[in-house]
Formats: C-alpha cells, sequence, structure tokens
C-alpha cells in the first residue's frame, strides 16, 4: 500500500483537508536524522517479507519491496533478517 493512496483516502469532507495532517502535522514534514534528511516520520520497520532466492540472498524483488515503500512516502525503510553473502546466517537457514 503506498502512503499516497492512505492520504488520498483519508480526506475529510468536512474541510477538505487530509485527516492524519490534522491530527499530527509533522507526521509527512522531512526530519533530520543525523546526517540524513528524510522525507517524512514515517518508519518501516524490518520484518520477514520473505524475498530471498535459494542461497538466502535478498531478491530484486525485495529491493523493489522496499523502493515502493521509500517511494510511498516513508522517510526510512530498515531491511528485515537477510543474508548478504552465500556463507551468512539467518534463521532460514
Amino acid at each position: 500500500v503506498h502512503l499516497q493512496s492512505i492520504r488520498n483516502s483519508l480526506q475529510n469532507k468536512a474541510s477538505g483537508g487530509p485527516i492524519i495532517t490534522q491530527q499530527f502535522p509533522l507526521l509527512f514534514a522531512p526530519f533530520r536524522l543525523g546526517k540524513h534528511d528524510l522525507q517524512s516520520r514515517i518508519v518501516v520497520t524490518g520484518h520477514a517479507a520473505q524475498f530471498y532466492d535459494e542461497q538466502k540472498l535478498p531478491t530484486e524483488d525485495y529491493a523493489y519491496y522496499l523502493r515502493e515503500r521509500a517511494k510511498g512516502g516513508a522517510g526510512l525503510v530498515t531491511l528485515g533478517s537477510c543474508g548478504v553473502h552465500p556463507t551468512s546466517t539467518s534463521y532460514f537457514n
């Protein structure tokens, strides 16, 4: 689900403005985290999305999955557990 579609679906019919930004005005505001400028304060935490190959390495589908979350408005997207090398261990082994 894209955060933009969530924004669009949460329109307050009375005022014409998004409900979410009325309740949380800083949620979609840019934020500086250390040396990094984030586009919003929305964080997608690491979780087991199960996009890995037979060697338990992340696939292009996983990169696409994470990229779509960032494009949808998340300011910070973190990886779930996955191997980064064929000799890596993970909970899938």
